[in-house]
Formats: structure tokens, C-alpha cells, sequence
């Protein structure tokens, strides 16, 4: 399949290759407010830096200047350090931090404030927020140890930490993460140690983050381990998931070259191949792709509907009331959805991140590509066809559609099938929707980032 993911978020080559013209906005029927969030300067800018935060209100990026480096938040610079990493945004949007470092120094900062310094580290990495924003934690490497920093405060050091397996806790201060003592692997819960095994991984904490799962290794055979009880062992386990009700578990293992689902405990059907595993929304469906000697299926609840030549992987949906399923299949290098077992329009490619159902599951939305051009495909009915769409947003009640296309070198947020005001480029990855009739976005006109705040009529 052609590779279309790169156009998930606008790259930034775009937005600084137009940051000389000037916007040519065209009058709309909608009523919009322009604030003015940030200027650049695009000389000074390091590439591949601007986050948008997670409420599509703010942007931070870093910068050159004097020989240094500098976040700049909102439009405001922040203090001058030898280096600093790309910055990061709470999950409810109100915070900043990263990582920096003068000379043999190495800091968090916090909102512009240095929460965490340490002058004997080797380097810091792997910042992340708890959930509810409040808690901040990070991985630290001092000579051969490493050690987790939670809320300034240390933990153990170990000869290795999995610096992507931290994760926050039911009460968002205690944090899990994998580590490596010697020849022993094993899970640590805040300053409590799991069973020591030859190998850990693949981390999982449920929706209630009460529950726990991860896989392990011992004599070369792979395990999972849930709520610290270890389950049969097989040649390979992978995908572990909790149901969204954190009640049921699911996980893909393999044995003597057969791969199958294993579901609250038990094994499904084997088959050659087992991919693309998802549990819909009530936590009572299962779907996944198979493949036995080369014939590919895909099996929702238990019951078998041939593939043609294949599922796309990550494509399968349910909808939000659980009700429907989609996925995406191909057939002579033709891509094309599959709604209930009803095949769809055929597409030259289907991008299949941006595959959503309306909130009421009653409509599906994706992005397809036709004759070198992308367009938004409702159900059967397309969109206008440009350059480049990206990923689709419902209103809150699922009646209105918008998305942010590009024409040439003009950018423009389309709701409802009508183009609005055309901009240097969107920032981001477009559009939030507010209420029912009003949404926001940031935009690029000339060398300024300003928010747009839309009443839609």
C-alpha cells in the first residue's frame, strides 16, 4: 500500500517554506475570531519542535539563540540553556516541561521553574506527566544505573530501566516501570519489586489503572504475568490488552508455530498468523485478522468472513455503541472498506488512522486517495478532492464533519463540505470542536501562529 501516513500532521517543511507569503483569506459565511498566540522567528526555530497542546490552544517550540537553546511557550522565551528537548504539554494542557542541560547540569523545568537538577548525571530522558497532570516523572542514567525521579523524589537505581515501559499508577504518584538487575528482569511498583524473571516486558495498566499485566520470559518460554499471577507459558505472547471495563483480559500467543487469541485464559481457534487485535467499546467484542495457509480471514466474535488479500493492519473498527464493525482489505492493489460485511468503494489507497464511525455509529469516515488526489469519504459519498486531507472530526452530537485540507500551498478547515478561509498552513493536527457550533484551531499567516475560534451558523 502507499505510504499516506505522513499526512496525518502538516509537516513542518510546509509551514516554514510558506512563512514568507502572505495569507489570501476568502469571506465565509462563518463567524470567526482571530488571536495572535505566538510570532516566529523561523531563523532562529530548530526543525521538527512545535507541539501543539492537547486542547489545540496553545503551541511551544524550541529555538537557537546565543549559542544556546530555549523553549518559547505561548510566544513568551523561556531561559537560555546549552540544550534542551522537545517540550511536552500536560494532558489537560496546562503545563510544560522539558528536560536541559548547562554544562554538566541536567534539569527538568517545570512552567519555567527548574523543579529537578542534578550536576552527576550522565543525561535525562523519558519525561512524561501523570495522568491528571499534576505528577511528573522521568528516567535518569548516573555512570552504569539508571533510576526513575518521581515528583523530585529518586528511586532505586538499577543496571537498566525500560524507559518506555514507566507507568503512572492508580493514585497518578506511583509509577511502574521495567528494570534489569544483573541477569534478573522484573517490574517495579513504586519501591516494591515483582518476581524476578529472564526477561520482562510489554507493560499494561488498565482504563480503572487498578490492574496490571505484563509478559516474561523464563527457560525461553514467554508468559503473562496479570495481577502478579503468572499464566501457561508459550513460544511467544504479544498484544495485551485490558477490556475498556478493565474486567476481561486478551492477549495473541503462539505455540509450535500456530498463533491464536487467548481470551480471559482460554485459547481461540490457532491459525498461521493472528493480527490486529481490538475489543470493542462494551467490552464484549472481539475482533482480530487471521491468515491459515496463506487465505486471509478476519473473525469477529468467534465467526469467520474471508479477507480477500488482507486486512490492512490497524484498520479494524467498532463502533462506539459497539453495534457495527469496519476494517480495511485489499484486492490487486485496490483498498476499500468493509462496513457489517458490506464491501465498500474501491481507493487507490485508504488511510487507515483516520478510519472513525460517527458517535452514533451510524455513519463510517475515512480519508482515501483516487487519481493522486485525497478526499473524505462518508459512507459511500465523497468528498472534494485535494493535495492532501487530513484526519476527521465529528461534533460532539456526530452532525457536523470538519477536517483541514491543503490546495496547492493554501490550507483551509472544510465543515460540513464547505471550504472556509484559506491560511499559510494549520498547525497541528486541526481541528477541536467546542460544542456543537463552535470549534478552534491554530493557523499560520505569514510568520505568526494565531488561534481561530469559529460559531458555526
Amino acid at each position: 500500500m502507499r505510504d499516506i501516513a505522513s499526512a496525518l500532521i502538516i509537516p513542518l517543511a510546509v509551514v516554514c517554506a510558506r512563512f514568507d507569503a502572505i495569507a489570501q483569506s476568502q469571506p465565509t459565511a462563518r463567524a470567526i475570531e482571530e488571536k495572535l498566540v505566538a510570532q516566529v522567528d523561523f531563523s532562529t526555530l530548530i526543525e521538527q519542535s512545535f507541539l501543539v497542546s492537547h486542547d489545540g490552544r496553545r503551541i511551544e517550540y524550541r529555538i537557537h539563540k546565543e549559542g544556546k537553546q530555549s523553549v518559547v511557550v505561548d510566544g513568551q522565551e523561556e531561559k537560555l540553556f546549552d540544550s534542551v528537548s522537545i517540550p511536552i504539554f500536560s494532558p489537560d494542557s496546562r503545563h510544560t516541561a522539558y528536560i536541559a542541560r548547562d554544562g554538566r547540569n541536567w534539569g527538568v523545568v517545570l512552567d519555567d521553574t527548574v523543579i529537578g537538577s542534578h550536576d552527576t548525571v550522565v543525561a535525562l530522558r523519558g519525561l512524561r506527566f501523570s495522568p491528571d497532570g499534576k505528577h511528573i516523572a522521568y528516567l535518569a542514567d548516573l555512570g552504569a544505573k539508571q533510576f526513575v525521579v518521581t515528583n523530585g523524589k529518586r528511586g532505586k537505581s538499577y543496571d537498566r530501566i525500560d524507559e518506555g515501559s514507566i507507568v503512572f499508577r492508580p493514585d497518578t504518584q506511583l509509577v511502574a516501570y521495567a528494570a534489569q538487575e544483573t541477569t534478573s528482569h522484573f517490574v517495579v511498583a513504586g519501591d516494591v519489586e515483582g518476581k524476578g524473571h529472564a526477561d520482562v516486558g510489554n507493560l499494561v495498566i488498565s482504563s480503572d489503572e487498578r490492574r496490571m499485566m505484563y509478559s516474561a520470559e523464563d527457560h525461553g518460554k514467554r508468559f503473562v504475568v496479570i495481577d502478579g499471577m503468572a499464566g501457561k507459558e508459550y513460544d511467544m505472547v504479544t498484544s495485551l490488552s485490558f477490556t475498556p471495563d478493565s474486567r476481561r483480559t486478551a492477549y495473541v500467543a503462539a505455540q509450535n508455530g500456530k498463533w491464536f487469541l487467548v481470551l480471559d485464559g482460554q485459547e481461540q481457534k490457532p491459525y498461521d498468523l493472528v493480527t490486529s487485535l481490538i475489543i470493542s467499546p462494551d467490552s464484549k467484542r472481539v475482533a482480530y485478522g487471521a491468515q491459515t495457509d496463506g487465505i486471509p480471514v478476519v473473525v469477529v466474535d468467534g465467526a469467520e468472513t474471508g479477507a480477500h488479500d488482507g486486512v490492512l493492519e490497524g484498520s479494524i473498527r467498532f463502533s462506539p455503541d459497539s453495534r457495527h464493525v469496519a476494517y480495511e482489505e485489499e484486492i490487486h492493489d485496490e483498498f476499500f472498506m468493509v462496513v457489517d460485511g458490506k464491501e465498500g468503494k474501491h481507493y487507490d489507497a485508504i488511510l487507515n488512522t483516520t478510519i472513525m464511525f460517527s458517535p452514533d455509529g451510524t455513519h463510517l469516515v475515512y480519508v482515501a486517495e483516487k487519481e493522486g488526489k485525497r478526499l473524505v469519504v462518508t459512507d459511500e459519498t465523497e468528498g472534494m478532492a485535494f493535495d492532501y486531507v487530513f484526519t476527521p472530526v465529528y461534533s460532539p452530537n456526530g452532525k457536523r464533519l470538519a477536517y483541514t485540507a491543503q490546495q496547492r500551498d493554501r490550507f483551509f478547515v472544510v465543515v460540513d463540505g464547505r471550504k472556509g478561509d484559506s491560511y499559510d498552513g494549520i498547525v497541528g493536527e486541526g481541528v477541536v470542536f467546542d460544542s456543537d457550533d463552535r470549534m478552534h484551531y491554530l493557523v499560520l499567516k505569514v510568520a505568526n501562529i494565531n488561534l481561530i475560534e469559529e460559531r458555526l451558523p
